[in-house]
């Protein structure tokens, strides 16, 4: 298109020569009266509006298209080597840093792939923080001991980002939506991965954690017929590895689900409201007053943030351990988000339902792992 234009542009541009010269000749020659140099003022001044024209034109398209080139589509890859963040025990292990699986800035992954001849399994790292910070680089300042042990053995690992919590209404599940797209994004490139897709493990600590038995304990939220080919993907997975998790983000209903040893000794849903603020309760399910939670959306709301009313026995087995926080009647709000009572409550309801799990809260004598460390039971799911 912008040759056309210069291909115009000197076309009039011989032809406005040419006119100049007829006109100025005549003026000169015949004396002509003003109306000559009016009909050459008027002739100049339409040749130079046609070339803002053209020029106006080719610059738009110009732009148009090179608008429309850099836009990436959002199923579309595109892998660019980085250095490793970690020391890692195998050279031939290539490591991807920012890869992009959504149109928004927070919406990327790190991958490390082992070269293999044959696909590898794959561990999903969400990060933790509240759900207010943090980030995918997380799991590497522990040195990644188990990165190499997983690349070791053919696995990969993806660490990914996503949306804060905010107030914007959306509540937990922009972070979920996130997440989940992340898990949909790499399975539909698994090939070009070089992943067995059905074989993925997600792990995570505190919100990365809960975020992680969100996804597993849901139906497949696969969408078959929406326009977007990531979103038709399947959302189930072989494991979860819950560190520091929370069993519920039906908040409202902790004082009854998690502590109910507690009731009538001081424990109620307003002493779980105190060791935060209500105003940050109510960001969970993105409300603005309690009375929205009594509404069908609310109620609606607080059932799907419920991890352990979706739990059912056809769900992904997991292993979830709490180290960290004594048990006793919470004195904090870190007590109250991280009590080895989370992990009771999940391993009471995974007894009801009869789903398989290994929990770990020594604090509380609660130790089903058969002698599996969080590697070892990855390891038992992948290879």
């Amino acid at each position: 298109m912008i040759l056309l234009c210069l291909c115009m542009l000197a076309m009039l541009s011989d032809a406005f020569n040419y006119l100049c010269r007829i006109k100025m000749k005549q003026f000169i020659t015949y004396k002509r009266p003003p109306i000559a140099m009016n009909n050459f003022k008027i002739y100049s001044s339409f040749f130079f509006y046609t070339i803002s024209v053209l020029i106006f034109s080719c610059t738009s398209t110009s732009k148009t298209k090179s608008s429309t080139s850099t836009v990436s589509t959002i199923d579309s890859l595109v892998l660019i080597p980085s250095p490793s963040p970690i020391k890692l025990n195998n050279s031939t292990t290539k490591f991807y840093k920012n890869v992009s699986y959504g149109s928004l800035k927070e919406n990327v992954f790190d991958i490390f792939l082992p070269q293999s001849a044959k696909p590898s399994g794959l561990v999903i790292y969400i990060f933790g923080g509240g759900f207010i910070h943090g980030d995918q680089a997380q799991p590497y300042n522990n040195g990644g001991e188990l990165i190499n042990k997983l690349l070791s053995n053919n696995i990969a690992y993806a660490s990914i980002n996503y949306r804060y919590l905010t107030d914007d209404g959306q509540g937990l599940f922009k972070c979920f939506s996130d997440a989940t797209r992340a898990l949909q994004f790499i399975r539909l490139h698994s090939k070009q991965l070089n992943l067995e897709k059905q074989n993925v493990v997600l792990t995570g600590g505190s919100a990365g954690a809960g975020t992680s038995l969100w996804i597993a304990f849901n139906n497949d939220m696969a969408d078959k017929k929406n326009a977007d080919p990531v979103l038709r993907e399947s959302t189930r997975v072989k494991g979860v590895v819950a560190i520091e998790t929370q069993a519920t983000y039906d908040v409202l209903n902790w004082h009854s689900y998690v502590f109910n040893e507690y009731l009538g000794k001081g424990m109620s849903q307003k002493f779980i409201l105190d060791m935060g603020t209500p105003a940050r309760t109510l960001t969970l399910y993105g409300f603005k007053s309690f009375a929205d939670t009594a509404t069908a959306i609310g109620k609606q709301r607080r059932t799907s943030l419920n991890m352990l009313g979706l739990m059912s026995k056809d769900d992904p087995e997991i292993f979830a351990e709490n180290l960290k926080r004594p048990y006793r009647m919470p004195a904090n709000l870190v007590e109250v988000q991280h009590s080895p009572l989370h992990i009771k409550a999940l391993m009471d309801r995974a007894n009801q339902v009869g789903m398989k799990a290994s929990f770990h809260a020594p604090q509380m004598n609660i130790d089903t792992r058969n002698g599996e460390e969080a590697a070892d039971f990855i390891l038992r799911l992948l290879k």
